[in-house]
């Protein structure tokens, strides 16, 4: 289903948030830094959720929009990460966004971060309509993708000179997923009866109806 005339390289870049204030995070921070260094004059779109339900909550203080970065804001008061994802995917629709990218609070992103989802953006392969990074423990063992079989999980060896892998017994974590916004909709969105647990590898899980494969992006994230 074609949702309306998209512009290429266009990245909506979702961060949810949960009772902390957003620019103070460690992951909002680091994609700005890697949106400067880049030296690059494609906007940054960023929409926040903050999943934040606590009593008097505000965002006094937040910093003023920087030049050509623009930043939406939302409060949905934890609903669930599901619907907070779904909630993303309407504004990424209603904005002619072409691709999402979600992200949590709380992981370290390399500098090339921003220019690497823009380059696979302007590639846009939507024959692979998940792309992924790799995420480590911030031991170093990988974290996502994994092997995912009968509800648990094992390292996966991955080849990082092979720029995708087949999803059989294979799923991957919320973050960091790049997903082409048709497909979110054709893959049925997220499912809001799971607030939290398993909701990506639900997500996963279900795309497999559609497609093999998924993109692994030369990024390493660290949680």
């Amino acid at each position: 289903m074609n949702l309306g005339f998209k512009h290429m390289n266009n990245i909506l870049f979702v961060i949810v948030c949960y009772k902390e204030k957003y620019w103070e995070t460690k992951t909002f921070s680091d994609l700005i830094h890697s949106y400067k260094v880049g030296k690059t004059t494609s906007p940054l779109s960023i929409f926040i959720i903050d999943n934040t339900d606590i009593e008097g909550w505000n965002i006094d203080g937040k910093p003023v929009d920087l030049s050509n970065i623009r930043i939406d804001y939302i409060n949905l008061k934890n609903p669930g990460i599901s619907v907070a994802y779904n909630k993303a995917f309407e504004y990424a629709v209603k904005n002619f966004f072409q691709w999402i990218v979600f992200l949590d609070q709380d992981t370290t992103l390399p500098s090339e971060t921003f220019q690497v989802y823009k380059h696979a953006a302007l590639m846009n392969n939507i024959y692979l309509p998940i792309k992924v990074p790799l995420i480590y423990y911030s031991e170093g063992e990988l974290l996502s993708p994994s092997k995912y079989i009968n509800y648990k999980y094992r390292a996966l060896s991955i080849n990082k000179n092979v720029p995708k892998i087949n999803l059989k017994n294979v799923s991957c974590i919320n973050t960091g997923l790049m997903i082409y916004t048709d497909f979110f909709l054709k893959n049925d969105k997220y499912d809001e009866t799971l607030r939290l647990d398993f909701c990506d590898h639900d997500f996963i899980e279900r795309s497999k109806r559609h497609i093999k494969e998924i993109e692994i992006l030369p990024l390493e994230f660290y949680q």
